[in-house]
């Protein structure tokens, strides 16, 4: 059976503006075993970001948030202790995701970079590599990252991902599109998804009613951004499933930690965690 515990520490709220990053924070450790791996989805002012760390001291970022947030994002990555990048995998060329990547580069040392498609251009000279659908790789040891679909170049190759960890299952939806989910639900089995981080960051056009009943997630993660038009829609389809709904604009970074079957999410602003540390 599955043990999902929610601990929520929501003692300072950023608003809907831009946060001011406080810079007496020195560290955030969460205190992974060797046996655990914890998934940090960023609260950017702008785009998405979301940081793996495993127990033995391994870090992969997926994406890198927006060009407005390229300094939030280097503070995140220093306060959580990551000095090298194993990968830096990025799920669409749009700016909200690929925005950071070299100035990311020139301060953290990366080691290789995942591209959704050959044909974009890097800005940097690193070590890259394109993932095709159905691709399925151990992006650590035992975390798994298959990829489902990847769309076309009108709409900047975004790429979904199912990750598990030991039998926790996180369906990283960049897409929201009908077409896509339906082509999902009928190639694979999304009854194992425990978490879903919503695409294109609550965007009308996909998490239908069909998709979210199809996967039956306990846990939803919704990244912000300004001035998207219809996410009421999607949040309320999203409450009609009954699942746990966390957006980072209202309770900060949310931190996933998953071991053996089980998994626990952590919701901890940098004002609380300077309360209790």
């Amino acid at each position: 059976m599955w043990n999902m515990m929610t601990i929520c520490l929501m003692l300072f709220n950023w608003g809907i503006f831009q946060p001011e990053l406080p810079h007496d924070v020195e560290r955030i450790h969460l205190n992974l075993t060797k046996n655990e791996i914890a998934f940090t989805f960023f609260d950017l002012s702008q785009g998405e970001s979301t940081l793996i760390q495993s127990g033995t001291g391994d870090n992969i970022l997926l994406n890198t948030g927006g060009p407005e947030a390229g300094e939030e994002l280097l503070y995140y990555l220093d306060i959580y202790g990551v000095e090298e990048l194993t990968s830096v995998i990025v799920t669409s060329e749009a700016d909200e995701y690929i925005g950071n990547l070299q100035s990311l580069v020139k301060n953290v040392q990366v080691n290789n970079v995942v591209l959704p498609d050959s044909s974009f251009d890097l800005p940097i000279q690193i070590k890259n590599v394109t993932w095709k659908v159905g691709k399925m790789d151990e992006l650590l040891h035992g975390l798994t990252c298959e990829v489902l679909s990847k769309g076309s170049k009108d709409d900047h190759f975004a790429m979904d991902l199912l990750l598990e960890y030991k039998g926790t299952y996180i369906l990283y939806m960049t897409s929201a599109k009908e077409e896509v989910e339906a082509n999902l639900m009928k190639d694979k089995d999304l009854s194992v998804v425990n978490i879903l981080k919503v695409g294109d960051f609550g965007s009308p056009s996909g998490t239908t009613e069909a998709f979210l009943k199809e996967c039956d997630p306990q846990v939803a993660i919704v990244f912000h951004k300004n001035q998207q038009k219809g996410i009421t829609d999607v949040l309320e389809r999203l409450h009609e499933t009954w699942m746990d709904i966390y957006q980072t604009r209202q309770v900060g970074n949310i931190s996933v930690k998953a071991k053996d079957h089980d998994y626990q999410v952590f919701t901890i602003t940098l004002d609380a965690y300077r309360s209790i540390s």
